[in-house]
């Protein structure tokens, strides 16, 4: 694992019933992709992806929203599979988001 790269287990050790997605960066999925995963999986703006995806290059990661603990599951898992489906090595990290739901 990259240095400053964080687990994709690190959910699984809290039981935090929300969770913030986050996307973390790497050096050879396109931005394009990112971009279409954002619009496509979470259903933002093209200027709301370009910013995450901005976001998610220049911090090294970059954060889709905090949700319910299965919603999160689901959307790294799908996630996961598009970028497996096309190749990418594009990661998708959980983080414990506290116990406050999403504003």
């Amino acid at each position: 694992m990259a240095k400053g790269a964080i687990a994709d287990v690190e959910a699984d050790r809290s039981d935090a019933p929300y969770l913030e997605v986050v996307l973390l960066n790497d050096p050879y999925t396109p931005a394009e992709f990112v971009t279409f995963v954002l619009e496509n999986v979470f259903g933002v703006s093209r200027e709301r992806a370009t910013a995450i995806m901005f976001s998610t290059h220049a911090r090294k990661r970059g954060s889709c929203g905090i949700f319910p603990r299965t919603e999160a599951v689901a959307f790294r898992e799908k996630i996961q599979n598009l970028a497996a489906a096309r190749q990418h090595p594009l990661r998708c990290a959980l983080l414990p988001a506290g116990d406050a739901p999403p504003a």
